[in-house]
């Protein structure tokens, strides 16, 4: 069985699922079901994780933050409905990550719940992880769990190779099976 890397995606989050696109599902009909087969294509690698690199999360001046809390949750409303999403953050791995950057030198910060709070708390899902979550994740039987990542804007090309392997290495020491997904506009 493949552990690491197993796939990749560039997705958006615009309004590119028919319930919040309402009237504009017609002109997102291409890009949706597009988005719909890259869903596809990872849940069929069966990851232990997705990684979801968002630029709308919480954004820190020069560096990644990676997400520390045990749970992520969030709803979305469009024109023709909502969609919502809870997911179970995989800790071990968040941590591995974070130390991985450290040792590539990489800019990076933590983001954890308030102290004794930890298994109450839920970080908020935006449109920028909801939405390639929702992808990835609606026709599953088994929802794998996430990392959520923010880079700031002002990270430099090597800063995020050095990202990619520091990604790859954590994945590799814990035996994870992870899917990446850079979250555009």
């Amino acid at each position: 069985m493949t552990k690491g890397l197993v796939a990749g995606a560039i997705m958006p989050h615009g309004s590119t699922i028919p319930v919040l696109a309402g009237e504009q599902a017609g002109i997102m009909s291409q890009l949706h079901q597009a988005c719909l087969t890259a869903g596809i294509t990872i849940s069929n690698c069966e990851p232990d994780c997705i990684l979801v690199i968002t630029p709308h999360g919480m954004v820190l001046d020069d560096m990644f933050t990676v997400c520390l809390f045990n749970h992520a949750t969030g709803t979305l409303e469009g024109e023709g409905g909502n969609i919502s999403g809870e997911y179970d953050i995989d800790i071990e791995y968040s941590d591995h990550l974070w130390r991985q950057l450290q040792s590539y030198g990489v800019p990076a910060a933590s983001l954890v719940p308030d102290a004794g709070e930890e298994n109450t708390q839920f970080m908020p899902l935006d449109w920028g992880a909801l939405i390639p979550l929702w992808y990835c994740t609606h026709s599953s039987a088994v929802k794998p769990s996430i990392v959520v990542v923010t880079p700031c804007p002002s990270l430099n090309l090597q800063q995020h190779r050095d990202f990619g392997a520091a990604a790859a290495r954590a994945a590799h020491i814990l035996g994870r099976k992870i899917a990446i997904v850079a979250s555009s506009d």
